[in-house]
This record gives C-alpha cells, sequence and structure tokens, in this order.
C-alpha cells in the first residue's frame, strides 16, 4: 500500500517516517507541507520519490490509499473531510479536531463509508499502560471509585517556534489529550459532568488557558481528576487509579506501574526502585529510552495496517477521539464559565 504524508515536522521525522519505513508492506510515495523546502529536504532524507507544497496534489493521486495526517490540530478537520471524500484511510494525529462540532464532523462524514480513520494516541502503547488496562479489565482493582492524574508540559516556546498553540484553549490541546485520551480508555464508564478550573494564570496577559485542574464524573459515579499545565518547567504524565480492591499507580514516562492491594509499605517502594531500574535498562537495552513515546509508532502504525487489511475495528477509532474532543470542550466551557457541564448537553445522542 502506498502512503501519503501530510506534514513535515519533527514528528514525522523522529516518529512517523521511521515507522512507516519499517513496515515492508507499506510504501511512502510522497510528503507535502506548506514549507516545499521542508519537503523537499525530507522527501530527500528518507527517499521519498514525490514532495509537494499543496496537500491536495496528494490527495488526488489515486495510487495512495492511506494519509497520514501531522498538520497543527487547526488544519485536522479540513484535510480529513478532504481525504474521506477522496476515499482515503486515515491516520491523523492527536486531538481529532479543534473543536467538538468539527468532530461530529468528521464522525458524520464517514458513516456509511468502507474507510478507517485512526487518531494517534501512541502513550496507549507502552508497556506499563497496556498491562494496567489488563488489570483493569479483569477485574483485579475491583470498581474504580477515582483516578488521578498529571500532564505536565513545558511551555512551548522552549520546543517549537510554532505558535499555533497560542489559541483559546492553549494546554488543553497540546498535552491533555493523551491523558484524557488514558483516563477514558482505562474506565469502563462514560463521562457525565465535566468541571474545570485554571485558564491564563498571568490574569489576561497571555489570553490563552496556560493551566487547568479537571473533574470527571462517570456515569457510575465514579470520578477522574487530571492536573494540566505548560507552567511547571517539567514533562510528567502519570495516572493512580484507585478500586475496590486496589490501587494502581501509572508513571508512563517511566514505564513503570506498582499495583498495590491494602496498605503501602517500604516493600511496595523497593518494587518500584526495582520495576525502574528493569524498565531502564529495557528502555536501553530496545532504544527507546532515547526515542521516548515516539518509540512505539511502529506498533501503533502495525495495528493500524492490520486493522485496513483484516477489516478490524481502528485502534483508536473516531467516537473515541470524539469523546476526547468533547471532555476537552466541556474543560473549557467550564472554565469560561464556572459552571459543571453536562457532556450530554453539547453531545448528541446521535454521536454517542
Amino acid at each position: 500500500m502506498k502512503v501519503g504524508i501530510i506534514g513535515a515536522g519533527a514528528i514525522v521525522r523522529r516518529g512517523h517516517l521511521p515507522s512507516w519505513k519499517r513496515l515492508q508492506s507499506i510504501e511512502v510515495s510522497t510528503i507535502a507541507d506548506v514549507n516545499e523546502i521542508l519537503a523537499k529536504n525530507i522527501a530527500k532524507e528518507f527517499n521519498i520519490p514525490r514532495y509537494s507544497k499543496d496537500y491536495q496534489e496528494l490527495l488526488d493521486d489515486p495510487s495512495i490509499e492511506i494519509v497520514d495526517i501531522a498538520t497543527p490540530t487547526p488544519s485536522h478537520s479540513e484535510i480529513v473531510l478532504k481525504a474521506i471524500k477522496k476515499k482515503k484511510h486515515i491516520l491523523v494525529e492527536k486531538p481529532l479536531a479543534f473543536s467538538l462540532k468539527e468532530a461530529k464532523e468528521i464522525h458524520q462524514a464517514l458513516k456509511g463509508k468502507n474507510l478507517k480513520l485512526n487518531i494517534v494516541q501512541n502513550y496507549r502503547y507502552y508497556r506499563s499502560v497496556a498491562k494496567v488496562k489488563e488489570r483493569l479489565e479483569s477485574g483485579r482493582l475491583g470498581k474504580i471509585v477515582s483516578m488521578n492524574g498529571l500532564a505536565l508540559a513545558h511551555f512551548p516556546v522552549s520546543w517549537t517556534r510554532s505558535n499555533w498553540l497560542y489559541h483559546q484553549g492553549g494546554v488543553l490541546y497540546d498535552f491533555a489529550p493523551h491523558l484524557v485520551d488514558l483516563v477514558l480508555w482505562l474506565h469502563s464508564s462514560q463521562p457525565k459532568n465535566v468541571t474545570a478550573f485554571g485558564g491564563d494564570f498571568t490574569k489576561k496577559n497571555m489570553e490563552f488557558i496556560t493551566h487547568a485542574q479537571i473533574l470527571i464524573e462517570f456515569e457510575d459515579s465514579s470520578t477522574a481528576t487530571m492536573d494540566v499545565s505548560w507552567l511547571t518547567g517539567t514533562n510528567l504524565l502519570r495516572l493512580n487509579v484507585h478500586g475496590t480492591g486496589g490501587h494502581v499507580f501509572l508513571d508512563v514516562k517511566d514505564d513503570i506501574f506498582l499495583e498495590i492491594h491494602g496498605t503501602a509499605t517500604p516493600l511496595h517502594n523497593i518494587r518500584r526502585f526495582i520495576r525502574e531500574i528493569k524498565s531502564l535498562v529495557r528502555g536501553l537495552i530496545t532504544g527507546n529510552f532515547f526515542k521516548g513515546p515516539v518509540g512505539y509508532y511502529h506498533l501503533l502504525l502495525t495495528d493500524f495496517i492490520k486493522c485496513i487489511t483484516d477489516d478490524l475495528p481502528p485502534p483508536t477509532p473516531v467516537e473515541q477521539g470524539l469523546m476526547v474532543n468533547a471532555v476537552i470542550e466541556a474543560a473549557q466551557k467550564s472554565i469560561e464559565t464556572k459552571k459543571a457541564i453536562e457532556i450530554q448537553s453539547i453531545l448528541s445522542d446521535s454521536y454517542v
């Protein structure tokens, strides 16, 4: 199958392209970017036959079956909808869309189409995350009572010159979608209400959300809290899950988890230390310690191709991406209105 990539930024060079090139059944035939010089350089570096400044040329190519969209979030909806019209299978970076309205339009456009759309949620592929998912589904922790998460990232100016992230939603559309996705994916209940606090920590000097504390109430009365921020000068992705039968402490970035039944003791600290050492050694041997989350794109792409060839559901389908957008938008509305937002009030029954 031939793949066309739209976007030639760092994530494509470090994550997407090296992973596509590992798949023997795939040929990356074209890359497009508004920066034609960048597209040309990436095409030369990765031996891609064609490059273009206009992504429409890529979509018009009937030989391309899969479109990989790795552009800024505000452009996702337009490109995805055009790719659907051209009957392409689609891989799109998180979040699915820049608004819930756009996510709904994508969902509607896919109805009745024999096409696969998968959202890039590569943090699901961390070894520790997969094991926590297995434990929750097997009932080892009993019924989930609460979840507490952290998604802390450096301010964008420290890692990109791009300014598209500085919109009203701010941090909610940057690192937060990874944590929101993990919370919804690991939980078996659906979100009911969202309450959020935060906003512009500089008191409207920046005019976009730089930090937020989000509370989700689920249909089964359990809760999840999430602390997301650009302000703490660190990079963390952690999630604690508390159930009626036990607890899990998950450090996604360091790829370790600790399961506790009853009261934590010094033995649990020793066990965590041993797991940290094992994870570090494993990461050094596999190279994932240096690659971080981009080291899991190969597994994600392998699953995506399998869903196409074997006609299986995508690993992260549009419905799940839509719900992530719903929670993010509810959090933003809650911060603006200082009120709890009911998910069903912003998400019609036809899109559940």
